[in-house]
């Protein structure tokens, strides 16, 4: 299990689950790991991410509730990593 599957299962609060089959566009993680790295893009949806890096990508259009659980997944996920 992954360390980032490994906080979603032990924080289901967070509702981190992997995305099934992608969304189908590239994400920020994506040169990363066509360059043979290991990367991570941690969103709080279901498919492609509504505004994604459009004018319309602003803060007022993320809800909190969803920010705040992207954070403290982040964060346990760095922690989990640290510890390794």
């Amino acid at each position: 299990m992954t360390a980032a599957a490994t906080v979603g299962a032990k924080f289901p609060n967070l509702e981190a689950r992997p995305l099934e089959n992608g969304s189908g566009i590239p994400y920020d993680a994506t040169p990363v790991m066509v360059g043979g790295g290991k990367a991570i893009t941690i969103v709080n949806q279901e498919g492609a991410i509504p505004n994604y890096h459009w004018p319309t990508d602003t803060t007022e259009n993320i809800a909190a509730s969803a920010f705040k659980r992207a954070v403290e997944f982040a964060a346990r996920l760095v922690r989990r990593l640290d510890k390794s």
